[in-house]
């Protein structure tokens, strides 16, 4: 990763440097690969709308806000949390937040790009998430994941992941810890591919039981939405 590049934009009003402050180490390390892998779409479609499904304090929000001057932002999660103007003032009229479920506030709606950042490693059947997902991308449009990949986390015990997976069978999943270790990249694109383009899949490996990233492996996708064939 080349680390965080962050556009300059003086209607913004950010300070970069109180921006960096306010990020933990888990999430400077999310947005490194987010900054990474949009840097290739960037010159090529405006994101004038984003989705950030599980924004949690809405650290990758407000980097895409930044990168991204005319966008205007949709943030869901089970415990919405206001901060983002702790990470950028003035910036009240460029995003919205929800309290998941939110569904009639999304019903018909479509994005230039929707994020999913870890999250899907918390739900148990993950791939119905993800066919959810599918309707909020736009054609052509993109959407991004990120997951601890399939290693075991030393924070989430394998009997702890058990236990919440099973619990999920009678609808009692504990949102906050993983129903998974980890989503591989293998696993995650074979639910996407029908749909989606890949612009970005890669998974960051253990080798010689050494982590090969600054936090812990990750799989990251950049997926472009197909457009659809008005023949079929």
């Amino acid at each position: 990763m080349t680390g965080i590049e962050i556009k300059g934009n003086r209607n913004v009003g950010y300070n970069i440097k109180e921006y960096y402050k306010t990020l933990a180490p888990a999430e400077i390390e999310r947005v490194s690969y987010l900054a990474d892998d949009l840097k290739l779409i960037a010159n090529k479609r405006q994101i004038k709308t984003f989705l950030d499904m599980g924004a949690g304090r809405g650290a990758m929000s407000a980097y895409v806000i930044l990168q991204f001057p005319e966008s205007f932002g949709t943030l869901v999660d089970i415990v919405p949390q206001n901060t983002l103007l702790k990470f950028l003032p003035n910036i009240e009229k460029r995003y919205e937040i929800f309290k998941w479920p939110c569904k009639e506030h999304l019903v018909g709606r479509q994005f230039d790009l929707v994020l999913s950042i870890d999250v899907l490693e918390h739900i148990p059947n993950y791939k119905k998430t993800l066919l959810d997902l599918f309707q909020y991308v736009k054609e052509n449009a993109y959407l991004y994941i990120q997951t601890p990949s399939n290693y075991p986390s030393p924070n989430f015990s394998t009997i702890g992941i058990w236990k919440n997976r099973i619990s999920s069978l009678f609808g009692k999943n504990n949102p906050s810890t993983h129903a998974h270790h980890g989503l591989s990249c293998k696993s995650i694109y074979d639910a996407c591919k029908n749909d989606f383009d890949a612009i970005v899949a890669a998974e960051d490996y253990v080798v010689n039981d050494k982590v090969l990233c600054n936090f812990k492996p990750r799989t990251h996708l950049l997926l472009k939405k197909k457009i659809k064939n008005e023949n079929n």
